[in-house]
């Protein structure tokens, strides 16, 4: 309804709030330009929960290209499953029940694609008056389509259950024949070896502010919480994720985190601040507890959106998924639920950004993670996706592009200064063990999930300085 805005044409927006909400009214102007007279506005009720979704959640659903590849994963995990009977109970962990809505969007998508043999009109209206009495025409019509889940389950918060409730009702009067999904808390538990597909995405809302890997860390321990109900010959996605990590230069970012050293602002001392450092997010904190033992298995990431920072990333390899950098590859059915330590990585500086890193210097690591695809792969060999993306920067070398997920970030204690820092960069040892030319970080991981996180020891090869 309304008239079309055209270019060059002006519309005005009234703006109006209370103590909750929020809310807009558009008018077009009038011919002679003049504003209408603003008029009393009343709160109007919204018509979804889609509100209740962050913005980095409502990124995630846009992305087309991660919507068609979770399409497929859901494919090949009813296409992996065993033939020989219909998957009875499909279990979705992940928070609003996106992956069990994809499998009856599938559902309904192939129900639409079979037409319904010709038959004369009256011999269709006899067979549907027979049919409808029919016991066994009832039961298979409520079984729903073979080849598809009997009954599909959600766990999630109440309000992601109520907006996963309104896609069912989209869903369903496109093709009634679809069976719903269930939605349930998150304390229901189903009977034991009764699931035959475990699914997620996965995503928690309680942590989708923290970096990307913590998502599946919470997926591991919540597979593992299921492990006995799922069936002898169950699928599970995502059954493996790793962990990559690179070099980055963000010498603002380094900066701006700095500590204050008795700064004088306006006549007044704000080094005291410096006692109320987090080492998570300053570099510098790390050293006073550290020396006192406070923190074992090296130091924690902060999550940020780098693609909101000036930066530059190294990696060896152009391709946005390779099996460089990889900090840890975790089965989350296989591995138990411990105090998980992974064996040294090591991070080399590309060749080809080497002008590039010793101009700008390097003040930081880098993660994120990728998830492996579901089903047999061709060759032997993993297919991946990536949760971060890549674009060419004009300084050299890439950068984070803008995406829905945080990556990992662990400041430099000891950076290596660039020309452009203004400050002397130091040389590197001609006898490093790595090589004369190279530039190389030595990163262990451990994952304790008491703390809920992955904490990193960096330590620089030439010299054996902490990172």
């Amino acid at each position: 309804r309304g008239r079309a805005v055209e270019r060059g044409g002006f519309v005005h927006i009234f703006a109006a709030h209370n103590d909750d909400l929020v809310w807009f009214r558009a008018e077009h102007a009038s011919e002679d330009g003049s504003a209408p007279v603003p008029l009393p506005m009343l709160p109007h009720k919204p018509t979804s929960n889609l509100g209740f979704l962050s913005p980095w959640r409502l990124r995630a659903l846009n992305d087309p290209g991660r919507l068609r590849w979770l399409r497929r994963q859901v494919k090949r995990s009813l296409e992996a499953f065993s033939a020989a009977r219909r998957p009875a109970l499909l279990l979705d962990l992940s928070e609003g029940g996106l992956m069990a809505l994809l499998c009856r969007e599938e559902e309904a998508r192939r129900c639409l694609a079979v037409r319904p043999p010709r038959c004369k009109r009256w011999l269709s209206r006899k067979w549907r008056r027979f049919l409808s009495h029919s016991r066994s025409h009832r039961r298979r019509r409520d079984a729903g389509t073979p080849g598809f889940p009997a009954r599909a389950v959600a766990l999630g918060p109440r309000s992601a259950r109520e907006l996963g409730r309104e896609q069912v009702l989209v869903l369903r009067s496109r093709c009634p024949k679809v069976v719903g999904v269930e939605f349930k808390p998150q304390s229901w538990r189903p009977t034991p070896e009764s699931v035959d597909l475990l699914l997620s995405e996965p995503h928690d809302s309680s942590i989708e502010q923290r970096e990307c890997d913590l998502q599946f860390w919470q997926h591991w321990v919540q597979v593992q919480d299921h492990l006995s109900t799922l069936s002898p010959a169950a699928v599970v996605f995502p059954k493996r994720f790793r962990i990559h990590v690179a070099l980055v230069s963000c010498a603002a970012l380094w900066q701006r985190r700095r500590a204050l050293v008795a700064a004088d602002v306006g006549g007044v001392n704000v080094g005291v601040m410096d006692t109320l450092a987090s080492p998570r997010h300053f570099p510098w904190a790390a050293d006073e507890q550290e020396e006192g033992g406070m923190l074992p298995g090296g130091r924690a990431r902060f999550p940020c959106e780098l693609w909101q920072q000036e930066h530059i990333v190294f990696r060896r390899s152009t391709d946005v998924v390779s099996t460089d950098g990889v900090l840890c590859d975790v089965d989350v059915v296989d591995v138990s639920v411990h105090l998980l330590g992974f064996g040294a990585c090591r991070v080399t500086l590309p060749a080809d950004v080497r002008d590039v890193a010793d101009r700008l210097g390097v003040h930081a690591l880098a993660t994120w993670t990728e998830v492996e695809a579901a089903g047999p792969h061709r060759g032997g060999s993993s297919r991946w996706r990536s949760t971060a993306a890549f674009d060419a920067s004009a300084d050299g070398g890439e950068r984070f592009a803008p995406g829905a997920f945080k990556q990992g970030v662990l400041l430099a204690r000891n950076p290596r200064w660039g020309v452009d820092d203004g400050q002397a960069p130091r040389k590197r040892p001609r006898t490093s063990s790595a090589g004369a030319e190279d530039l190389v970080v030595e990163v262990r991981s451990v994952f304790d999930p008491a703390r809920g996180e992955l904490r990193l020891a960096a330590t620089w090869v030439d010299d054996g300085r902490p990172f």
